[in-house]
């Protein structure tokens, strides 16, 4: 380095302390030293590559995770049926918000799981107002009578033994099974209604419904405390109602209601809009994609859950 006079300042070497040249001659001259040196070292480089590890683990996995979700998302289809699955009670209570969101959407209707009509209402206003709609129901009426007359067998049946051996019970027991009957009712008045819907008086289950009411009037007896003697014909009344369905399950007549159902879907692909029926359904479905969209509760939640509130 020169100076304003011409002169060289001789080049510094590097200064060290005298703490820092100690522990370098130290560390020289001692082996077990050098030996945890380079343990520490090699310590602290593993911490770091398990930290970098880490992190582009979490990376890789939010990648991951994102595109597993950009691949499940799926939304509803304008222009087009869509048939989506929900959970009855959950989608009752946020009914108008669901319809809001479905029509904008679709650009077209919205149908709860029983008010599904197949094909096009022609009826002019003044008709509409004073006759019936004489399409046939996306969900069978008739399967229906059927379904809900033996989910009132099935319900009935767990409870035989007791009516049928009424005067051993305890005073405990017997309030059990009377505080149990009521939530039996539903499904004999339910058979009813579907049974009044069927247009065709060749279809109708008359004779099915008859044994429904016969059972279910027991089983009012058996909620009020009174008749005794005719909890004993609760096993008779059961298989009078089995008698009619052919040897089929509940679950059997489910799994029909959901083939109905796709072929209602199938034979309305092109109509715009919203047909919510049970998730159970869904599960049963074949075919999630084709000519008509199929959505599952997850799905349409997972897109639409922000927007969906209850009434």
């Amino acid at each position: 380095m020169k100076f304003a006079n011409g002169r060289t300042q001789p080049a510094l070497e590097p200064q060290h302390s005298a703490g820092s040249s100690a522990a370098s001659a130290a560390l020289q001259q001692s082996p077990l030293l050098q030996q945890q040196a380079t343990q520490l070292m090699a310590i602290r480089q593993g911490k770091q590559q398990q930290l970098q590890r880490r992190h582009l683990g979490g990376i890789v996995s939010q990648r991951m995770n994102l595109s597993d979700n950009i691949t499940q998302l799926k939304r509803l289809s304008s222009g087009k049926l869509n048939v989506v699955g929900e959970n009855h009670p959950e989608s009752g209570r946020r009914r108008i918000s669901e319809e809001v969101v479905s029509k904008r959407e679709t650009d077209g209707g919205y149908w709860t799981e029983g008010e599904y009509r197949k094909g096009v209402d022609t009826r002019n206003l003044l008709s509409w107002i004073f006759t019936s709609d004489k399409r046939d129901r996306g969900d069978s009426s008739e399967l229906l009578v059927e379904m809900n007359a033996a989910t009132l067998a099935d319900l009935a049946d767990i409870w035989v033994n007791k009516a049928t051996n009424y005067g051993s019970l305890t005073i405990d027991q017997k309030s059990e099974m009377r505080g149990a009957m009521p939530a039996l009712y539903r499904f004999g008045n339910d058979a009813e209604v579907h049974n009044s819907r069927i247009q065709d008086d060749t279809k109708k289950k008359d004779n099915l419904v008859a044994d429904v009411k016969i059972l279910l009037t027991i089983v009012k007896a058996i909620a009020g405390g009174r008749d005794i003697t005719t909890y004993s014909n609760l096993p008779t009344a059961i298989s009078g109602v089995r008698g009619h369905l052919g040897g089929r399950s509940r679950a059997q007549i489910s799994t029909e209601r959901t083939s109905h159902m796709q072929t209602a879907a199938a034979f309305d692909a092109a109509k715009p809009g919203v047909w919510k029926v049970g998730q159970n359904h869904i599960d049963e479905w074949p075919v999630k994609s084709g000519p008509y969209e199929v959505l599952t509760r997850d799905e349409f939640n997972t897109e639409y859950g922000s927007e969906l509130t209850d009434d």
